[in-house]
């Protein structure tokens, strides 16, 4: 049960991703061929207004096929894949309306009127039906697995063919749906639970930071090394953070500074962190106190709410320059079918506190999953709507828009590159799964 949960949220991230995509096209008048949830074949699928909308096997995955995504735009259609279909000629039937009947009647031209006016009234019909023949003819459906539009409003329903802002906002909107649905879950988060907001509680005897000027009671706000950037970090775990990047580099003469407010005013303090013998380590020397607190009103709900975001873009941030800078394994990388185990795994044993606590860690995942796939998808890699939005963003500024075809041929070749990727980390996914490495990152 726990991995079929797994499954639903990780579905549901994604669809609110495509959603995004999916809105925005229809709010600048886009085409939208086909709107899916899954991936391979079609378990049900049907068209309304003139969408198909899918549901597939493979419950990972979805898409947003948008008219011209993928086209050179501008009425070329060498690249579309709609099929022209011909609409059939009218046929008249033979002496349906054209008999001119005389009866044995003293009013003859009477009768002759009437049977006149009825066949002058068929010709015209039957001219009217062969003239719109023959302008649909010009203008023949183009059939898109079912979705039809007519040859002349390709250009104007083409995504290719919308002004650049149009363009950008659809392209954006997929990730601007991840944040904004990470923040009405961190909402939920917040509103249940508080936020771990950073508190001295005390400091270590012989330490440095005992004498540095700390109170107990000082809320935490900034920490770094003296006179350089200094790093936000309202709560614990944005400390933690900060201190695993940066620890290993400390040494007797690091000096760290630390903001810190005290009765509602800004108080800067310059410290040395201790080395500790029994962990074999530098620390700051300070005891913090733990747990979560609650908001006292909506400023404070809506503050945290944002802290709670805001943690978990920044340690996607975080984790993605560890990997660039090779200091993570491979077991700690993982695609969807590894986020799936790891949240089945993590919801299952949340259970046994009760359903609103599993609840509640489902909603913490599901933030830094969203949190993720927003991000993931900022990253200016073709294919990605990142690597749409810097072409984009360059015809913008240049006033001269890239070679369709050129971009056309980048995205192919990032499209192949993210593939393999994901093949990659999928295989890691399994081979982690089989050897049991989740199980160790989990504590099992």
């Amino acid at each position: 049960m726990s991995i079929i949960v797994a499954i639903l949220g990780l579905s549901f991230l994604i669809f609110f991703h495509e959603l995004g995509h999916f809105l925005a096209a229809k709010l600048c008048h886009v085409g939208v061929l086909e709107f899916s949830i899954g991936m391979g074949p079609r378990i049900f699928s049907r068209v309304w207004k003139n969408t198909r909308y899918s549901l597939k096997l493979l419950p990972i995955g979805g898409s947003c096929a948008m008219l011209g995504e993928d086209a050179a735009g501008s009425g070329d259609f060498s690249t579309a894949t709609g099929e022209e279909i011909e609409e059939e000629e009218p046929q008249q039937e033979s002496g349906s309306d054209t008999e001119l009947t005389v009866t044995e009647s003293s009013d003859l031209s009477q009768d002759t009127s009437v049977t006149l006016s009825a066949y002058e009234e068929s010709t015209r019909e039957d001219t009217s039906e062969q003239i719109g023949y023959e302008i649909k003819n010009r203008d023949p459906w183009i059939d898109y697995d079912g979705v039809r539009f007519r040859r002349s409003e390709i250009q104007k329903y083409s995504f290719q063919d919308k002004p650049a802002y149009q363009r950008f906002f659809i392209c954006i909107a997929g990730v601007l749906n991840n944040f904004i649905l990470a923040a009405i879950l961190a909402g939920i988060i917040v509103f249940f639970c508080g936020f771990d907001n950073l508190y001295v509680a005390g400091s270590v005897d012989n330490a440095p930071a005992a004498t540095a000027g700390f109170e107990d009671g000082d809320s935490f706000r900034y920490l770094g090394y003296h006179d350089k950037h200094l790093s936000f970090v309202p709560g614990y775990r944005d400390l933690s953070i900060w201190l695993y990047i940066n620890s290993e580099d400390f040494d007797d003469n690091t000096l760290l500074d630390a903001v810190v407010i005290r009765n509602g005013e800004k108080k800067t303090i310059t410290f040395k962190p201790y080395y500790n013998e029994e962990n074999s380590r530098y620390m700051l020397g300070l005891s913090f106190y733990g747990g979560r607190f609650a908001a006292g009103n909506l400023y404070e709900f809506l503050t945290d709410t944002f802290y709670e975001v805001r943690y978990n873009m920044t340690i996607v941030l975080q984790s993605l320059g560890l990997v660039l800078r090779g200091k993570v394994h491979r077991n700690e990388v993982m695609g969807p079918v590894g986020a799936v185990t790891v949240m089945g795994t993590t919801v299952e044993k949340s259970t046994e506190f009760g359903l609103l606590n599993a609840f509640l860690v489902l909603l913490a995942l599901l933030v830094m999953l969203s949190s993720n796939l927003g991000i993931m998808n900022l990253l200016p890699i073709p294919a990605l709507d990142g690597g749409r939005l810097i072409f984009i963003l360059f015809e913008m500024i240049s006033r001269k828009r890239l070679d369709p075809d050129l971009e056309g041929r980048i995205n192919q070749i990032g499209m192949i590159a993210l593939l393999a990727l994901m093949a990659f980390i999928m295989s890691n996914d399994i081979w982690n799964i089989v050897s049991g490495a989740y199980a160790s990152i989990l504590g099992g």
